[in-house]
């Protein structure tokens, strides 16, 4: 696959490279010449650019691939032309007017072409940036970053605080600058749930990624955790868990209790404590699978469905469970 490129073209700093028009016919005569290479197609990139309202439309490349193909045809060489570039659902028939064979779906895969932030197209956006609010410092909010990219348009997040979920606006970060943190317009409680999308390139990312799978009408399930270039990983990384002990805070009487402490028959501290103070506010015990431990809910308690949970007995006799 050759690339080729001419000096009208658009071409992003760093991806500089290919050959000129000029130089093809010497290039065809030096492949011809090789017995392991032959000349299969053609390329350039981008093909396409976003017009900034709402549409895709050719770039210049364009003209020099079709250039190109035409040198190839004179000498008997018949190329698959690549044509990449905000390659989804509405480039691909044009490919097809303008010649071409194949382009390159990243961005539709994932509904984040720039058309998609602006159309509603067959793909569906379907990527997500989870973060959290790191801290607060002059009336405005810090998360995690770590998987910028700066050419994505980071406008707006969603911040999810217990039951609430407020938008708010992401302040610009300058390119030279390492998004150590994001930094929100408005101030939020620390620990928040961010969440945000925008348009990336995995390979460049400092993040994890989480690919998740669901089948129509099915239940969502984590595929597996990898890093920036695909490979996956055997635990989550910084994975941890706080192990907290509320002494004298049991769930309830173990089963020999009737026989070896008869006045402990009944004995459940939290439950009775919860039965004592039914205003309590314990919104992250109960997240953490509280009631569920203790098996019934109490007034306003609820089971938490997303917690996981045990009780077990001591090893002494008697007395709470644990």
């Amino acid at each position: 696959m050759l690339k080729v490129i001419e000096k009208d073209d658009n071409i992003y700093d760093g991806q500089y490279g290919g050959f000129h028009l000029s130089d093809l016919n010497e290039v065809i005569s030096i492949v011809e010449a090789s017995e392991w290479v032959e000349i299969g197609g053609l390329t350039s990139f981008p093909c396409f650019l976003f017009d900034g309202k709402e549409n895709i439309v050719p770039t210049n490349n364009m003209t020099t691939v079709r250039r190109a193909k035409e040198i190839l045809e004179k000498e008997g060489i018949q190329p698959i032309l690549n044509m990449p570039s905000a390659t989804c659902s509405v480039t691909i028939p044009e490919i097809r007017k303008l010649g071409g064979h194949q382009g390159e779906p990243g961005h539709a895969l994932t509904g984040t072409t720039p058309l998609h932030a602006v159309l509603d197209l067959p793909e569906i956006p379907a990527l997500v940036y989870v973060s959290e609010i790191s801290h607060n410092l002059d009336e405005h909010s810090y998360f995690y970053g770590g998987g910028y990219y700066r050419r994505g348009h980071f406008e707006n997040v969603e911040v999810v605080d217990e039951h609430n979920v407020v938008f708010d606006t992401v302040l610009p970060l300058k390119d030279e600058s390492i998004d150590y943190y994001i930094e929100t317009k408005n101030e939020h409680p620390v620990g928040s749930t961010v969440i945000g999308s925008f348009r990336t390139q995995i390979f460049v990312t400092r993040s994890d990624l989480a690919i998740v799978f669901r089948t129509t009408g099915g239940k969502p399930h984590l595929v597996g955790i990898y890093d920036s270039l695909g490979n996956k990983s055997e635990k989550v990384k910084n994975g941890r868990f706080v192990l907290i002990v509320l002494d004298s805070f049991g769930v309830g009487a173990m089963d020999d209790c009737v026989e070896v402490r008869p006045r402990d028959v009944g004995s459940n501290t939290a439950k009775h404590i919860i039965q004592s103070k039914p205003d309590i506010k314990i919104p992250t015990l109960e997240k953490l699978g509280l009631m569920n431990a203790i098996g019934e809910e109490v007034g306003e308690h609820k089971f938490s469905d997303i917690a996981n949970f045990w009780d077990s007995n001591l090893t002494h006799y008697g007395a709470d469970s644990f």
